[in-house]
């Protein structure tokens, strides 16, 4: 785990391991059922597997957008500024 840490030149977190399964609950729940993730981490609990998601600004726009079309509402929003100043 060090070799690649160095290899890739980037700083080594604490907890290299824990940043790894972070990072695969936070694809993963993009992609399947909160109780599925639940099992592939092997919890007991869905709180600790909401502890190993991070969610941002751009996911809840992407949600938003998934559900009702378009553009996301930022971008669109911005994109209808711009044109009302060329205008």
């Amino acid at each position: 785990m060090n070799e690649i840490y160095q290899l890739a030149e980037v700083e080594r977190p604490a907890k290299p391991l824990h940043s790894l399964r972070q990072s695969f609950g936070t694809l993963m729940a993009k992609q399947v059922p909160l109780p599925v993730l639940q099992r592939l981490l092997g919890h007991a609990d869905i709180k600790t597997t909401l502890r190993y998601i991070d969610v941002g600004e751009n996911d809840k726009r992407d949600a938003i957008a998934q559900v009702f079309g378009g553009a996301r509402p930022a971008v669109a929003a911005t994109r209808q500024r711009e044109s009302s100043k060329r205008s």
